[in-house]
């Protein structure tokens, strides 16, 4: 029966009507309240009525989040794939060909700073990479950072930077997301008490107007 008058508006109707008739029989007809106490009843159920309102609004807070949660993870596997398969493609070390133009010192610089990029990747990048993802896609921890001489702006090591960067903020914010979440023990319930609250406000501000509608 609970579920039906959450669920459905008819049913969430008749436990109004119900409820006031209820609270017609004790307040009204079985009581003798004085006006003071009929007064303050006012104030009871715009309280009543409040707490409704904010439980409802708590509930749909949470319920934002956890699809803020779903697209934060789905954007994390998605980004955290495409780098993985970037720098395994940056892995394969390949050979300058050297120009008539470029001495041979520079050409053996570039040579050894492209050398050392392949061997950056290989060795540092995918590792870490892939013990992110083993571990649920956890935060990426430290690095050694690449310097660069000859190719310093290279777009390789730029780009991997920057994009742990990024994964790692979302990450941080996935796991604020799910601590918010299951941090609220009433996360399920507070919808469901905010509509009874609701429910219960009206039938008592009906009662009041039904005693008001009589003394006339």
């Amino acid at each position: 029966m609970l579920k039906e008058i959450l669920t459905n508006p008819y049913y969430a109707i008749i436990g109004v009507i119900i409820i006031w008739q209820i609270l017609n029989l004790i307040l009204i007809n079985k009581s003798n309240l004085s006006e003071r106490t009929w007064a303050r009843l006012e104030y009871i159920w715009i309280i009543i009525g409040f707490m409704g309102v904010i439980s409802i609004v708590l509930e749909n807070d949470k319920n934002y989040k956890k699809g803020d949660l779903v697209y934060t993870e789905n954007w994390i596997e998605n980004r955290f794939e495409s780098l993985l398969s970037f720098a395994e493609r940056e892995s394969f070390c390949f050979k300058f060909n050297k120009s008539d133009w470029m001495p041979e010192e520079e050409f053996n610089k570039r040579q050894a700073e492209s050398d050392k990029i392949c061997k950056w990747v290989k060795e540092v990048i995918i590792p870490i990479l892939k013990k992110s993802k083993e571990n649920g896609y956890e935060k990426i921890g430290d690095y050694k950072k690449l310097e660069l001489v000859e190719l310093k702006g290279n777009y390789t090591p730029e780009r991997i930077t920057r994009d742990i960067q990024e994964i790692n903020d979302d990450i941080l914010a996935r796991d604020n997301l799910r601590k918010e979440i299951s941090s609220n023990y009433w996360l399920g319930f507070q919808y469901s008490i905010g509509v009874i609250l609701l429910i219960f406000a009206f039938a008592l501000r009906l009662t009041l107007v039904t005693k008001k509608v009589k003394e006339k």
